[in-house]
């Protein structure tokens, strides 16, 4: 079947796409699918189509399979993404590719993805999700180097106007310490993160005090 006779709104989409990039994209609908419904994700994977629609009967024969042909899609997307003359990487773009990947336990290639959309975002000045991603990758690395980026996200969410982004990362390094077994430098972090969520009406007050009650319960047990 041809775009228009199974999904016309695959047609209005390539319209939209070659007015929106002044005819430098265009898109070439079949008149037939290159494969049977089972194999499209085999089609897109031999280079006979760069752009499918799922449909509901296409099933893979395991879980696993799944996974790995969703890593190779985010794989073959983020190529395309460095192509010469194509568009700028969007940080979201690579959190949405690394994600792909994760469950196939690629390390490296996540963590490489996370911290180029994490350097992208501290470029562009937005320091809510730069300080995200950080924390993100905080807990990539080995205990005794997480403090150092957990720090690196507090002095990027201070920058912002997201009270509760700097809420969030207090209580990360507050828990952080207090694993360590660190009572007092859990305890500053989560006194900041209490005066702060206070102060800004956050919602993220209650989370303070379940913390500040952990703790507390956690000293008198040590």
């Amino acid at each position: 079947q041809s775009a228009d006779d199974c999904c016309p709104q695959l047609t209005v989409w390539a319209q939209q796409v070659e007015k929106a990039t002044n005819g430098r994209v265009k898109l070439q609908m079949l008149p037939k699918h290159p494969s049977a419904a089972p194999g499209t994700l085999d089609a897109v994977r031999d280079g006979l189509v760069d752009v499918y629609e799922l449909h509901g009967q296409v099933k893979l024969a395991k879980a696993e399979e799944q996974v790995e042909r969703a890593a190779w899609l985010a794989r073959r997307a983020v190529f395309l993404a460095r192509r010469p003359g194509a568009e700028p990487i969007l940080p979201r773009t690579l959190v949405l590719f690394a994600e792909a990947l994760g469950p196939l336990e690629q390390p490296g290639e996540v963590i490489a993805l996370r911290t180029e959309a994490a350097e992208l975002w501290e470029a562009q000045g937005d320091y809510v999700w730069a300080a995200h991603e950080r924390v993100w990758l905080a807990y990539c690395l080995p205990e005794e180097e997480r403090l150092a980026m957990f720090n690196w996200a507090l002095r990027l969410s201070l920058k912002s106007s997201h009270p509760a982004s700097t809420v969030r990362i207090l209580l990360a390094v507050s828990a952080w310490n207090l694993d360590r077994g660190a009572y007092l430098p859990a305890r500053r972090a989560l006194d900041q993160a209490l005066k702060l969520a206070l102060a800004s009406a956050d919602s993220e007050v209650s989370d303070c005090y379940a913390s500040l009650a952990r703790l507390e319960f956690t000293n008198c047990h040590h």
